[in-house]
């Protein structure tokens, strides 16, 4: 996120106190009464004496939070014989063993604390970010001390002469990783307070190109790529502040020939606002206007007027000043505006420079999944990579103008081949092992061997081995192909041939369905048992079905998670992350206020391996009580399914527990052992259909010709989803397989490039409809939010473009030119190995450089239309399949 928040309930705080020990014994603090008086006078309790384990730290008139009883302030300390004491007035009488505590006390939504407590917070962030505490400062507040993993941060004075929230900056420019901070509480007479609000995440998102509200896609300024710090709220159309010192910052790219704008909003109650650039002033903007004007734009970066090109940070600053005639003190933010200037060609090489110098890093030809990262060929991603380096070679002997048609580009595909090669597991004899590869690979942190096989998201989810996936064992084959065409290197084919062939039979001898003719997706090796429970996303509605709110699973504030708990990011899960269980008893739990008929929605994945929750209520926050059960298991993985779990009876706070309760539906799949993943992937079935048309023009054996028109002839009528007029995503489970409706653009664009050389492909006006099904969810910059996501993606337009290159004109030309721009807008702008490269990240928000994306894009950019122009040849022969 943009703005990660921890408030002070969220469950990984680790609080420390000055104080704290345990009871030892407590007794009634007694006056010793006169019994010799007229009349006698008896003792009276006037107290409780309590005896701690430890004396350290305690004094007279000192809070202490004691086990038992309460609150309670020191009114005396001594020994005796029982040992050190301390007294209090109130005739609460702690029990052996009770906590004794300097408290961290509520006070509305901060925590407050008398002494010298601390707070401890450990986190991950994958990006550069500012670390902020969230605080209220007054005019009594002490101070804190700070340290970023051990090394200190400084001290902080909180004391202001009028009480104000405040955001204080700990750190700026903090590394990506894991991180503890740790929050000291220092207070010294005359201060009394310090009060603990929130830690604040400022992630350094680059804005690349285009506009980037103040909203984020889930509707909230904190999700928004611009960070707001200090008090902000939301009116329609703008974020504002009337806050002196609250900020906006920013983080664009400005390329040669770009701008970098602002839009604001002049009106007779506007401030004066300061603009900053890495930290240095530019200039004032009197907001005033009289009447209010329309939206302003205003230039602050403009390479054209002398701005070097390179990353910025740009930040808004309320004044705390205004213009005489201006009534009021507001700032009104709508947007900042990232303005490029980039040819078609310009970005193509940009982009096949990035692939090009992430498989050079390595130096032994494995071409990593995205330049920070560790794996590689992660279903399928170097494979995608490569086609995107040979879509960039052949647009430059197309265009020898452009200077594309580079050898490195070509050595970096031969170099991953022959590496990819050598991943093959040989194992003659075993049908079952021999040929087939990992679904990705990693750098092995100790080796040898030097890569191991990886398993991504799946290496907590009970599965040990994933292989003979679709687009790994098929790919390859079109690869070899196309690379050899394009550089005539005969020997890397030769060579490389004969595995590549024997890594596609074994897929058809182990993934082929003979019941549709289609080919199931994997194999994966279950260790144990494995009932899951996923958790999404909450939605509440109002009873006439309008969205009052949506907290996405990666709401720590929102959510508290009780058990073991994992996270991943499955592409189509609401902000494509979810978090998940294996835990029987284990929970998330979160409140919400409801009026009366609001409806509370669970949004989850369901797959044959999903379990059975328990949705638990409670209006105090204690006592909870069965309400009901969803049931988690369906055929087929679909994400984002969506259950009513609660209608409020009556407006008030209730709070909602969604449990795991370690049970399946019986048709459940949860034996341990290998599985085949029993879905026949749209997309998968196009990479099937490249690499058997490839072994067929590689090798001349008219079986895989016949395999791969069968494949094509058969797919239009069982893939395209006649309700909805557009592909599916997948058919699952047993012939001839449920239909997965679930929103997926690649099949759109891709099963194009892949099939439509065919004139088995009947009708071909299916390209065309999955092509225009896709259009009426393109926004006005050019992405595509079909159902199901919340932004958009860039592989989206790149899926779109790749499909509308491979026909004679555009179904929509607008469209399409839109589409292209939005996918250049993307590009992010990095120096690797010396050289400046531009990868196209998964969206505006996620910027993770995965080399797939990029490649799609290359495919887009390059104008790439399949390279294969012979027609495939058919057989009616049967004995097609590998024996």
């Amino acid at each position: 996120m943009a703005k990660t928040v921890y408030l002070n309930n969220y469950a990984g705080l680790a609080f420390g106190y000055e104080v704290d020990t345990t009871v030892v014994f407590a007794v009634y603090l007694m006056t010793p009464g006169d019994p010799n008086a007229e009349p006698p006078i008896p003792p009276e309790i006037i107290g409780v004496k309590v005896y701690p384990a430890s004396m350290a730290n305690i004094e007279v008139n000192q809070l202490l939070n004691v086990g038992g009883a309460g609150d309670m302030t020191v009114s005396g300390t001594g020994s005796d014989g029982g040992g050190d004491y301390f007294t209090y007035s109130p005739l609460a009488i702690p029990p052996p063993g009770a906590s004794i505590r300097t408290p961290w006390n509520p006070s509305g939504q901060l925590l407050v604390t008398r002494d010298n407590n601390s707070v401890t917070l450990t986190y991950y962030m994958p990006a550069e970010h500012d670390l902020y505490f969230g605080t209220q400062k007054t005019a009594d507040s002490g101070s804190i001390t700070a340290t970023l993993d051990g090394a200190p941060l400084g001290s902080f004075d909180l004391a202001n002469p009028t009480t104000i929230l405040a955001a204080v900056l700990l750190k700026a420019k903090a590394a990506p990783g894991v991180h503890t901070v740790v929050i000291q509480a220092l207070i010294a007479p005359p201060d009394t307070f310090v009060y603990f609000h929130k830690f604040e995440l400022l992630e350094h998102n680059a804005e690349t190109g285009g506009e980037y509200l103040y909203l984020g896609p889930i509707g909230t300024l904190d999700d928004s790529l611009n960070n707001f710090l200090g008090d902000w709220s939301t009116v329609s159309g703008y974020g504002w502040t009337t806050t002196v010192d609250s900020s906006v910052f920013f983080y664009p790219q400005l390329d040669t020939g770009g701008q970098v704008k602002v839009r604001l909003q002049k009106t007779p109650d506007s401030a004066i606002v300061a603009v900053f650039a890495n930290g240095q002033f530019r200039q004032n903007l009197d907001l005033y206007a009289d009447p209010a004007a329309p939206l302003l734009e205003v230039t602050v970066l403009d390479h054209g007027a002398g701005d070097p090109a390179g990353s910025y940070e740009i930040e808004l600053r309320h004044t705390g000043t205004k213009n005489g005639a201006s009534s009021g003190y507001f700032l009104y933010f709508r947007s900042a505006v990232v303005v490029y200037s980039r040819t078609d060609a310009q970005a193509l090489t940009l982009a096949a420079d990035y692939l090009k110098q992430v498989a050079a890093i390595r130096g032994d030809g494995a071409l990593l999944d995205a330049w920070d990262s560790s794996i590689i060929n992660f279903d399928a991603n170097a494979l995608y990579s490569s086609m995107g380096l040979l879509a960039a070679y052949d647009y430059g002997i197309r265009n020898p103008e452009s200077g594309l048609a580079s050898q490195s580009y070509l050595d970096a595909v031969r170099n991953f081949l022959n590496w990819f090669a050598g991943m093959q597991i040989s194992d003659p004899g075993n049908s079952f092992n021999d040929g087939a590869w990992n679904i990705g690979y990693e750098v092995n942190p100790a080796p040898p061997p030097v890569y191991r096989p990886a398993l991504g998201p799946y290496a907590a989810q009970g599965i040990s081995e994933i292989k003979w996936v679709d687009a790994v064992q098929c790919l390859p084959a079109f690869v070899l192909w196309w690379y050899w065409t394009l550089s005539n290197d005969a020997a890397t084919k030769n060579d490389l041939l004969p595995k590549f062939q024997k890594a596609a039979d074994g897929f058809l001898a182990n993934n082929y369905d003979p019941e549709t003719g289609f080919y199931f997706s994997s194999w994966q090796n279950k260790t144990g048992p494995t009932i899951f429970l996923y958790h999404d996303a909450i939605r509440r509605t109002s009873a006439g079905g309008a969205l009052l709110e949506l907290h996405n699973d990666g709401e720590e504030g929102f959510f508290t998670y009780s058990g073991s708990w994992s996270s991943y990011a499955p592409q189509g899960a609401i902000h494509s992350d979810e978090h998940y269980t294996l835990s029987s008893q284990s929970y998330v739990q979160f409140s919400l206020a409801l009026a009366s008929g609001d409806r509370v929605k669970w949004v989850t994945q369901t797959a044959w391996d999903a379990g059975i929750a328990e949705i638990l209520v409670s209006t105090d926050g204690s006592n909870f009580s069965l309400s009901t059960t969803v049931d988690g298991y369906s055929q087929a993985l679909l994400l984002q399914q969506e259950f009513l779990i609660y209608t409020a009876p009556a407006a008030g706070t209730y709070w909602f527990r969604t449990r795991h309760n370690g049970t399946i539906n019986a048709a459940g799949n949860i034996a341990p052992g290998w599985q085949r993943l029993e879905s026949r992937f749209t997309a998968g079935q196009t990479d099937v259909a490249l690499g058997l048309t490839a072994l067929w023009l590689l090798t001349r054996e008219a079986r895989y010709a016949t395999l791969a028109a069968r494949l094509i002839r058969r797919f239009p009528e069982k893939f395209w989803g006649a309700t909805d007029g557009r592909w599916l995503i997948s058919r699952d489970g047993p012939a001839p397989g449920a239909e997965n409706t679930f929103w997926y653009p690649m099949g759109h664009g891709y099963t194009i490039f892949g099939q439509k050389q065919s004139r088995f492909f009947q009708p071909a006006s299916r390209f065309s409809q999955g092509l225009q099904a896709l259009e009426p969810y393109q926004d006005a910059e050019g992405g595509f939010l079909p159902p199901g996501y919340v932004e958009p993606e860039y592989i989206f337009s790149a899926f779109y473009c790749l499909g509308e290159n491979q026909l004679a004109a555009p179904t929509n030309p607008t469209q399409y030119d839109l589409a292209k721009a939005y996918l250049k807008s993307g590009q992010y702008l990095l120096s690797l190995g010396g050289q400046q490269a531009g990868g196209i990240p998964f969206s505006k928000r996620y910027q993770y450089l995965y080399t797939n994306i990029t490649g799609f894009a290359c495919l887009a950019l390059a104008g790439t239309l399949n390279p294969i122009a012979e027609q495939l040849q058919f057989s009616e022969s049967r004995l097609v399949m590998p024996q």
